[in-house]
């Protein structure tokens, strides 16, 4: 896909977090070619990062603490957090210039987005979609089974109008628990050409809450983040197990 880095972490990103009926948001985003600013944004790790504590696979892992939740989980140094109420200033003015639609989106993005990051590796930068992490979290008002949990998110997933395909389920057991794992491919709305989005999903119960863990990147690159999707999924944890 043409475009800045910078298109591509507003664009791309965003339409995962608010596209998806799992994330309860229904806002698509345009994805028409548009000139944009020559600026790349830098973005930083947000200060409510933890140091790690426990061995992690490489050196430059970060491990990152959701306080309000409970729940751990660790990154290569490649990722970066992003602040969903404050993105890079410089080229999303310029996008929403061009697109006012755009501001409406993050307006609409789902308030129980508890994390949100990208990768920022040359890898990710030169693919169509710039590869990114997103914890949602959902109050299931009373302690629920991962099973009527992943059943609900399954019919979900099932019913989407973009779903390329039925998505593979599996489970697996991690650190922070039994998971439920759906791997599939959605169509980006609104495009000129086929493109495709390559959607990982760990779902967890954690007593009376749930979360839906979701890796988004472009086809070509799903093998490759596999193998690194799969060292993130085993170092989440709960702090108080």
């Amino acid at each position: 896909m043409a475009g800045s880095p910078g298109r591509r972490i507003l664009r791309a990103g965003l339409a995962v977090v608010a596209g998806l009926p799992i994330l309860a948001c229904g806002v698509t985003l345009s994805l028409k070619p548009a000139p944009l600013p020559t600026e790349t944004p830098t973005i930083a790790p947000l200060p409510t990062c933890t140091p790690a504590a426990n061995p992690l696979p490489g050196e430059g892992w970060t491990e990152y603490t959701l306080a309000k939740d409970g729940l751990v989980l660790a990154l290569p140094a490649s990722w970066r957090q992003v602040d969903l109420d404050n993105p890079p200033s410089g080229v999303f003015r310029a996008q929403v210039a061009r697109e006012p639609g755009l501001a409406a989106a993050v307006a609409d993005m789902d308030p129980e987005t508890r994390f949100f990051a990208f990768d920022l590796s040359p890898e990710s930068v030169a693919s169509d979609v710039l590869a990114n992490l997103s914890i949602v979290h959902r109050h299931l008002g009373a302690p629920a089974s991962l099973a009527e949990f992943g059943s609900s998110n399954a019919r979900e997933v099932a019913r989407m109008a973009a779903l390329v395909a039925p998505p593979l389920q599996e489970s697996l057991q991690l650190p922070a628990g039994l998971a439920l794992r759906l791997r599939y491919q959605i169509a980006l709305e609104g495009t000129s050409q086929d493109r495709r989005l390559a959607l990982t999903q760990l779902l967890l119960v954690h007593g009376q809450e749930g979360y839906v863990v979701t890796l988004a990147t472009a086809p070509a690159q799903a093998a490759h983040y596999a193998t690194l999707f799969d060292e993130i999924s085993n170092l989440l944890r709960w702090l108080d197990e």
